[in-house]
């Protein structure tokens, strides 16, 4: 049992960044989930219990630092939406929210 999200990933950097990352093996000394050669070919969105993946993109991150590289997740539970983004050792986490209405004709019933 464990908690499946659907990820996607895209990432934006030079011509030569992105050869390098096509060309990237992340093999066992990285420590990262298998599909993640999927994810980075941008060929495939996986939907799998990875639960480092904070840390997983940070590795990630520090071996091409001028590469923007933006990870979606959908959790299997209603809401949970977030995107997180990372170049270098810079970072930022966001969960996606429903703004309140406020018309009250629209929420009071």
């Amino acid at each position: 049992m464990g908690y499946y999200t659907y990820f996607s990933l895209s990432y934006h950097g030079s011509p030569e960044d992105e050869k390098a990352l096509q060309e990237f093996q992340p093999g066992d000394e990285f420590g990262f989930p298998e599909g993640i050669k999927d994810l980075l070919d941008e060929s495939d969105d996986c939907d799998w219990k990875w639960y480092g993946w904070e840390n997983d993109m940070k590795i990630l991150a520090s071996k091409f630092p001028n590469v923007l590289f933006i990870l979606n997740g959908n959790g299997e539970e209603t809401g949970d939406l977030w995107e997180f983004r990372i170049k270098g050792n810079v970072w930022e986490y966001h969960q996606v929210e429903m703004p309140p209405f406020t018309i009250p004709e629209l929420i009071n019933y």
